[in-house]
C-alpha cells in the first residue's frame, strides 16, 4: 500500500495508521525529567528533559518518512517553549505551550495517508499466494494460503 507523506494526501485518500503513541512512549520520560528539573532547581534535568521533549516528536516523524512535519515540529518544539517563556517569564509557560504543541503534534500529525483500497489486476486473479510444507506426525504435505 502507497503511503502519501508531508501533508500531501490526494484526493480519495483515507487516513490509516497512527504513530502517535511511539512519541508518547517518549515524551512520559521527558516531561518527568523536565519537570523534576524545574522543581529542583537542577539545571541538568531540565536540559536532558527539554532535549527529550524537543527531539522526541521530530525522530518520529522522520522515522516513518515525514520528512516536512519532522522539519515543522522541531522548529515548533524551539519556538514555542520561547514564546511561552517571553510571554509568561518562567519555564512553567514555556512547558505549557509545549504540551499544548505536542498534543496536536501527536494527535493530528502523526498519521500516515494511503489511497482507497483498488482491486489489484492479475492475469489468474491471484493477490498473493503462499505454499509451506506441513509436517505432523501422522501427514506430510504442503499447505497453501492465498488471497484469490
Amino acid at each position: 500500500m502507497a503511503k502519501y507523506h508531508e501533508g500531501d494526501e490526494p484526493k480519495g485518500a483515507k487516513k490509516v495508521g497512527w504513530y502517535g503513541w511511539k512519541s508518547l512512549i517518549g515524551l512520559g520520560p521527558a516531561y518527568s525529567v523536565l519537570v523534576l528539573g524545574l522543581v529542583t532547581d537542577e539545571t541538568t534535568a531540565v536540559f536532558v528533559g527539554g532535549a527529550g521533549a524537543i527531539l522526541m516528536n521530530p525522530i518520529v516523524h522522520w522515522a516513518h518518512g515525514n520528512k516536512g512535519r519532522g522539519w515543522l515540529s522541531l522548529g515548533l518544539n524551539i519556538g514555542v517553549p520561547v514564546v511561552g517563556y517571553e510571554v509568561t517569564g518562567s519555564g512553567y509557560g514555556a512547558l505549557a505551550g509545549w504540551v499544548v504543541w505536542h498534543a496536536v503534534d501527536v494527535g493530528l500529525l502523526q498519521r500516515h495517508w494511503a489511497p482507497e483500497a483498488t482491486e489489484a489486476k492479475t492475469a489468474l486473479g491471484i493477490q498473493s499466494l503462499f505454499v509451506m510444507p506441513m509436517m505432523d506426525k501422522d501427514r506430510k504435505g504442503l499447505t497453501l494460503i492465498g488471497q484469490f
